[in-house]
């Protein structure tokens, strides 16, 4: 088997630049143990377990889009409402589609209006 000096040198400069990665890497996650311990770590509002101000969310149709049998059928789902009703939402924007809820369930009525279609925002209340 022939070995040149190029795939020699190859080969070398492949586990030096991997041995620095690693090294890279495990003082990357050293420094962030570290900083975790400090005192000055912050635990933002947002995150998981922090409490959550309690608000109240509405989610407003600006404009029904090009498939407004879709978003009627996502209005009736979401409000329970009848084909009538629903459909009176689209002839009135904006129109509050939901109202009073909390940001969980507002971002999921938004997403389910914009999936059909809708352009829709969320407001809080």
């Amino acid at each position: 088997m022939h070995v040149s000096l190029i795939n020699v040198l190859v080969l070398a400069l492949f586990v030096v630049g991997g041995g620095l990665v690693a090294l890279m890497v495990t003082i990357t996650q050293r420094s962030y143990k570290v900083d975790e311990r400090s005192e000055h770590w912050v635990v933002y509002p947002s995150a998981e377990g922090a409490p959550q101000p309690e608000s109240r969310w509405s989610v407003v149709l600006d404009e029904p889009g090009k498939r407004p049998v879709l978003v009627v059928q996502a209005i009736r789902t979401l409000t329970g409402a009848g084909p009538g009703p629903a459909e009176a939402m689209l002839d009135v924007v904006p129109s509050t589609i939901v109202s009073g809820v909390d940001h969980a369930t507002a971002t999921k009525a938004q997403a389910a209006l914009v999936r059909a279609g809708a352009r829709a925002r969320m407001a809080q209340a």
